[in-house]
């Protein structure tokens, strides 16, 4: 159990000092532990602290990466073809730990591919949504000759068919345009309203 560090009460308000940052805040600046390990109940770090603590935190991140991919080949459209996850652990969180980027997205360099160190690389989320869908586009057997192809109806249609969004924006998408056409974005839009009031 930590040594017991007194709160003070400042200005009327009881205080905690944070094993981070040392600085003494309110109770209301800690997360309870929930478990009865520390003799107040709370945690050493106040909440801000360990957010940051989180977030620099690369091993935490790498289990967090390998739990995802562990459950993305459990669905069915993995597991018909064949995907698997060929890479322990240990090694997954020393190779994402020496590749890192802020903002990184793990992406298999073969779609068809399984998940191992050779076919695994890191990339931007711009990059992969482009790849994502190039990926999906040739699966479909389609190739965008005037515009832009909607996924919902199923049709190419011009450019100007579709809603511009700056989020979108990048050097594969200097338009900014969403992936389904204006028309169809309004059908479910509209669906989705008349669903909620019923």
């Amino acid at each position: 159990m930590p040594n017991r560090i007194e709160h003070e009460i400042k200005d009327g308000v009881e205080t905690k000092r944070c094993a981070e940052c040392k600085n003494y805040l309110p109770l209301n600046q800690f997360h309870p532990t929930g478990a009865g390990n520390t003799w107040d109940n709370l945690f050493a770090y106040c909440i801000s602290c360990t957010k940051k603590r989180r977030n620099d935190d690369l091993r935490r991140k790498s289990i967090v990466q390998y739990g995802h991919i562990r459950r993305r080949i459990q669905r069915p459209r993995y597991e018909e073809k064949g995907i698997e996850l060929r890479i322990s652990r240990e090694d997954f969180i020393a190779w994402y730990s020496e590749s890192y980027f802020r903002g990184c997205v793990v992406d298999r360099k073969d779609d068809k591919g399984h998940y191992e160190i050779g076919n695994m690389n890191l990339i931007t989320p711009t990059e992969h949504n482009r790849k994502k869908r190039k990926d999906r586009l040739e699966n479909l057997g389609i190739v965008e000759t005037f515009g832009r192809y909607c996924y919902q109806c199923r049709q190419e249609k011009p450019f100007e068919s579709f809603y511009q969004k700056k989020a979108k924006v990048s050097e594969w998408n200097t338009l900014g345009l969403s992936e389904e056409c204006a028309e169809c974005t309004r059908k479910h839009r509209t669906n989705y309203y008349k669903e909620k009031k019923s």
